[in-house]
């Protein structure tokens, strides 16, 4: 083979596997509904919303046979909405996301603190272990079942 071929070949593979290179897109500083990818996401922009009291956007992303259990009992979600009003979250902070997929749903589990008030009373600051199962339908994602279990805290 001469060297001029070689160059053009060698050229064309060189273009060819930079194409099939793996790109990594940075994620979004501030998601919004509409770009959020995943349950971890989806469950911040929730947090965003009820400290911002912005109960549109948190009814929205509950289905209508969504199911809440938790220390205050079973909840739907008309009760839960109700229960959500008179919370007044000041600060919170989310972390050990684990998510896994189930088919058209995905199962997310994390852990969160909370500080603020609810019905005028303190909020336990106490770390609470959430799981929330999240549905993608015609109108988006919206979370279907979420469980809070506040966890025990060895002195």
């Amino acid at each position: 083979m001469n060297r001029s071929r070689f160059a053009v070949l060698f050229t064309a593979i060189t273009f060819a596997l930079s194409l099939t290179a793996c790109t990594l897109w940075s994620q979004s500083k501030n998601p919004s509904w509409n770009t959020a990818t995943g349950a971890e996401q989806f469950e911040r922009l929730m947090w965003k919303a009820l400290k911002d009291k912005n109960w549109i956007d948190l009814e929205t992303h509950f289905s209508s046979n969504f199911v809440y259990l938790g220390a205050e009992g079973k909840m739907d979600k008309d009760q839960v909405m109700q229960f959500l009003r008179t919370s007044d979250v000041k600060d919170y902070t989310l972390g050990d996301f684990t998510t896994t997929p189930s088919g058209s749903d995905i199962i997310c589990t994390y852990t969160v603190t909370r500080k603020g008030t609810r019905g005028g009373k303190p909020v336990s600051e106490s770390p609470t272990r959430v799981m929330t199962i999240w549905q993608q339908g015609k109108s988006g994602w919206q979370q279907i079942a979420e469980s809070e279990v506040p966890m025990l805290i060895s002195k």
